[in-house]
């Protein structure tokens, strides 16, 4: 696959929440979004962006717990 196929796999799964770090913290499981950032990281990376999407997730990430009321 060339780096523009990936860029629109990444920008087809980045419109879920979900694949971008937000998520039920109180309720979900830490284990499963891990999951989503390694498989999202590979495929920002193929993409040229992994950059971008760590920055994105991680923040998405720390608000979900907030939320929660978890940090």
């Amino acid at each position: 696959m060339t780096e523009q196929m990936w860029k629109e796999v990444y920008k087809e799964l980045i419109d879920c929440k979900l694949f971008s770090g937000t998520y039920d913290a109180r309720n979900g499981s830490e284990r499963f979004m891990h999951g989503i950032a390694t498989v999202m990281e590979y495929i920002a990376e193929k993409a040229g962006c992994r950059q971008e999407f760590e920055l994105e997730f991680d923040r998405n990430y720390v608000a979900s717990k907030k939320k929660a009321g978890l940090l």
